[in-house]
């Protein structure tokens, strides 16, 4: 993408990127709806006056986010033929599988 393109889906309210890199340094979309970098210095700052640089590319940091557990208990510790016959051991398996996918939420939901 380049600065151009990015400066139109903003202009035009469209969706934008929460961070990309530019000239080496990372730009975040902070909660004032400006980017910054890491030494808090604006976009805006970085564009020249004479606008030479609208055309160069710059690269969108994607956010990944993390799959949450599906099966806790592997299906070879069943077909392998584990005790299973103890409750407990099946709830405590359950639990931290739960346990385990509500650390992948807030983790998501922080990025």
């Amino acid at each position: 993408m380049k600065i151009i393109d990015l400066l139109n889906k903003i202009a035009n309210g469209e969706e934008v990127p929460k961070s990309f890199m530019y000239n080496d340094y990372i730009f975040n979309l902070g909660d004032d709806k400006r980017y910054r970098d890491n030494e808090d210095d604006y976009l805006s700052d970085s564009i020249r006056y004479d606008f030479e640089n609208l055309n160069e590319e710059i690269k969108i940091i994607e956010d990944k986010k993390i799959e949450r557990f599906k099966d806790y208990i592997p299906i070879g510790l069943t077909s392998m033929g584990a005790d299973f016959r103890k409750q407990d051991v099946f709830e405590a398996l359950m639990k931290i599988g739960d346990k385990i996918n509500e650390i992948i939420d807030r983790l998501n939901k922080e990025k």
